[in-house]
């Protein structure tokens, strides 16, 4: 029930955005991206768990699991479609969403904090823009100092 939520909050809450700023089609996006890491910040390890066994073939949230990806893979080629007229391969919105759900599975442990959130949200942005080949794309960040 609760992954049940979570995704249909995202949903609407990558609709609503779209719906408040109809001229940028890629608004949806970047907000479902950071609605999607604020479940993160808010439960980390309750987020981690959902994820990790919505990824199992055999678990119960394996099928809503798809059907969110689908969703997400339509939305992103609409609005790739709406920005500059292109299809591209549905394998490369599977592949970010894969991304963004990859990188929430490397966000718990120690020394794991709000900083470390944030690099993701980056980092993802930076992965939409570049592999979406849009113009003046986010520039994929530098190592961090200390790594």
């Amino acid at each position: 029930a609760l992954y049940e939520l979570m995704t249909g909050e995202l949903l609407k809450a990558i609709e609503d955005a779209r719906a408040r700023q109809p001229t940028d089609p890629l608004v949806g996006i970047r907000a479902g991206i950071d609605i999607f890491l604020g479940f993160y910040r808010s439960g980390p390890r309750a987020l981690r768990q959902l994820v990790e066994l919505a990824i199992r073939s055999d678990s119960l949230l394996a099928p809503r699991r798809r059907w969110l990806r689908l969703q997400i893979v339509r939305l992103l080629d609409e609005a790739v479609h709406a920005l500059d007229g292109r299809r591209l391969d549905p394998y490369v919105y599977h592949g970010l969403v894969s991304a963004l759900e990859g990188l929430t599975l490397e966000l718990i442990g120690p020394g794991i904090g709000e900083v470390d959130v944030e690099r993701a949200r980056v980092v993802i942005h930076a992965l939409v823009d570049q592999a979406l080949d849009l113009p003046r794309p986010t520039p994929l960040p530098a190592a961090p100092k200390d790594t």
